[in-house]
């Protein structure tokens, strides 16, 4: 009875095949913003203390991330000023009717079911 319903209500076999897909995706985004940056940038335009300043120099240098720009010949340390991160989840499930099926006509089986 239910393969006549189906015929009935979809006019062939074709969306008896069901594929059910669920999902799930945690997506972590990182985003670091830097560059080579003197004392007096960073004093003026970032708006950092003299004691910050220090110790950014003083960390850089431990790191080697220090140089002497040959253009305007100040010290400069290459920071990373701005580090973001966004964090995205995503879960869902969906429901899709596809395929094909072959169907035999046996003798004692109603095919003509319009």
């Amino acid at each position: 009875q239910k393969l006549t319903d189906l015929f009935n209500q979809h006019g062939s076999f074709s969306a008896m095949e069901v594929q059910v897909k669920k999902w799930s995706k945690s997506v972590l985004g990182k985003t670091r913003a830097g560059g080579w940056y003197t004392r007096a940038y960073l004093g003026t335009q970032a708006g950092w203390t003299k004691k910050m300043i220090d110790t950014a120099f003083k960390w850089a240098s431990t790191h080697g991330l220090n140089r002497v720009n040959p253009v305007h010949g100040e010290e400069e340390a290459r920071l990373v000023l701005n580090d973001t991160f966004q964090l995205c989840d995503e879960t869902g499930q969906a429901m899709e009717f596809t395929g094909n099926m072959e169907v035999e006509d046996q003798p004692s089986f109603r095919t003509d079911l319009a």
